[in-house]
């Protein structure tokens, strides 16, 4: 696989202006419970067992956890990994990524409700199979279970008040007059703020960027990060 090269505009461009950080994050209902081992019959130690059961298995619930790994894979052809759920994007690919993010989510909702539709009826199918191990309270009234899956994304830009605004209006625009996700109601602090540069400069990806100093380390802590969230 050729390594991917983070587009540098000019010589001296630093690594926080010529990339945003972009932070993905996926919701899916969980399709397994634990079972205490006391409901098993075997001939062992039984502190020795972990247990669990699928409480579904469904065409549709297996078609949105494709569309997430599909979503994962193409980040990362255009993206460079950091930490999980976070991704360095060169500034000129902003657009044409946000857009794409844009269909993958259409595309999931459209499978999310395919799922909602068929809920009723694949719990009362896993009840006929999971028999004596079946639980009611595994499977939640529909409203709740479709508060579970959600696609939410953000991008984190390191600079001067108004450097997104000026990276990308369109998507500036939007961010503000969207309803506020439960990704943005959370307002953690950026981990990114401690990124150690001597680690990123180990990673055979980065190529064309300038490391910086240790006295620019120490002024980069007194800056603002700006927050744009799209979703």
């Amino acid at each position: 696989m050729a390594a991917l090269v983070i587009p540098i505009a000019k010589q001296e461009q630093s690594l926080s202006e010529s990339t945003v950080i972009l932070q993905v994050k996926f919701g899916v209902l969980g399709d397994s419970r634990k079972v205490s081992s006391s409901q098993v019959e075997v001939d062992t130690d039984k502190q020795l067992l972990r247990v669990a059961k699928k409480i579904l298995v469904s065409n549709e619930f297996e078609a949105i956890r494709q569309i997430d790994r599909r979503v994962k894979k193409y980040l990362e052809g255009v993206c460079v990994p950091f930490e999980t759920g976070t991704r360095f994007l060169a500034v000129p690919l902003i657009e044409d990524v946000d857009r794409k993010l844009h269909e993958f989510e259409g595309e999931r909702a459209e499978l999310v409700d395919r799922f909602l539709d068929s809920y009723p009826t694949l719990c009362e199918s896993m009840s006929e199979r999971l028999r004596v191990l079946h639980c009611p309270t595994d499977y939640p009234p529909v409203d709740l279970v479709k508060a579970r899956f959600y696609f939410t994304w953000r991008y984190v830009a390191y600079g001067v008040p108004g450097q997104l605004k000026m990276i990308s209006g369109r998507i500036w625009e939007e961010s503000a007059t969207k309803p506020r996700s439960g990704l943005q109601k959370r307002r953690p602090k950026p981990r990114c703020c401690s990124v150690n540069p001597w680690r990123v400069w180990s990673t055979t990806w980065w190529t064309g960027w300038k490391l910086p100093t240790m006295e620019n380390r120490r002024s980069s802590r007194s800056r603002r990060w700006q927050i744009f969230a799209s979703s």
